[in-house]
């Protein structure tokens, strides 16, 4: 009698161990799958930037090093697993992007304004996704980090190579938007 509750203690045990695991994993891929989204946003981002370089002119390009910090944003997106390796990259793009647009409403003449708000307002568009995002990854993230810490999980997540994440942070003026580009024509 005693062997029989004793194996059903274990097996009962084991599978609770197992399920925790099964949570944890679950859990981790979920941060996973939240990072994706955003580098899918990021890249699109990319692609409005490479539709501004024609639209702004080849001075201002160059003048800004667009060309140079795109490739680099373009490269820590599609090479990194995390979004801190990413944000310096991402920053200075965005910068650079500001500025340069900045400059080019104020003094230098812009080719076509209708095709110039349409790009701000799908730029605007894909900002808000990555702010959305980048709090469902940092929500994400703040869950897996508990669970980490937490029992059951506590006694096997490092064994098992489960290590804590790190919330996705960009500094404030990264998503202020630009000034409105129908009241400078």
């Amino acid at each position: 009698m005693y062997t029989g509750a004793f194996w059903a203690f274990l097996l009962l045990g084991l599978v609770f161990l197992l399920g925790s695991y099964n949570g944890l994993c679950q859990s981790r891929s979920q941060v996973r799958k939240a990072w994706s989204q955003i580098k899918v946003q990021m890249k699109r981002r990319h692609d409005l930037v490479k539709r501004l370089i024609p639209m702004i002119g080849e001075g201002l390009v160059k003048e800004f090093d667009l060309p140079q910090k795109l490739n680099q944003a373009q490269y820590a997106v599609s090479h990194e697993d995390t979004p801190c390796r990413c944000v310096s990259a991402e920053e200075d793009l965005i910068d650079s992007v500001q500025g340069m647009l900045g400059v080019s409403l104020k003094g230098h003449p812009v080719s076509n304004r209708d095709q110039l708000v349409t790009w701000q307002e799908e730029w605007i568009s894909t900002q808000n996704r990555i702010i959305f995002l980048q709090q469902f990854y940092n929500d994400c993230v703040m869950m897996y980090n508990i669970k980490l810490n937490t029992l059951p999980f506590l006694w096997f997540a490092s064994l098992a190579g489960h290590r804590k994440e790190r919330f996705f942070e960009i500094k404030n003026s990264l998503y202020s938007e630009f000034s409105n580009i129908n009241s400078m024509a």
